[in-house]
């Protein structure tokens, strides 16, 4: 348990680090809406979605920023979630199955497109891996 506890403080700290105090808002690119927004290509790309535009690199630079995105606070969120019992993503999780949960909480609760990216993924999580 002590052991734990020293690898869970330093991450704890980190994590908490990035995340504005409360009262205090975060910049509009750590916003829930811009991970909406670069995550909501990922699911145009899964269910077959082509792009039309001039830049074709702008989607996939939204998906390898989403899904780089969401596996690293996957990983973080792995030990917190398990110490507190919190909720339990799947180890066997694929980038998409963390990214489609996202971008449907997202959609269904509007007002969480102005919590902290992290928050928006975390509620989202909670909610489809309770």
């Amino acid at each position: 348990m002590k052991t734990s506890l020293m690898v869970l403080l330093p991450l704890l700290t980190l994590v908490c680090s990035s995340v504005p105090e409360q009262g205090e808002l975060p910049e509009s690119s750590q916003l829930g809406g811009s991970l909406t927004e670069m995550c909501r290509d990922a699911v145009l790309l899964v269910e077959g979605e082509t792009w039309t535009e001039d830049v074709p690199t702008a989607p996939t630079i939204n998906i390898s920023w989403c899904a780089g995105y969401v596996l690293g606070l996957k990983d973080t969120v792995a030990v917190v979630s398990a110490q507190a019992g919190l909720f339990c993503v799947p180890s066997s999780a694929t980038s998409w199955q963390l990214i489609e949960p996202i971008v449907e909480f997202a959609t269904q609760h509007p007002e969480s497109q102005g919590l902290h990216r992290s928050a928006l993924a975390i509620q989202a999580w909670s909610a489809a891996f309770p």
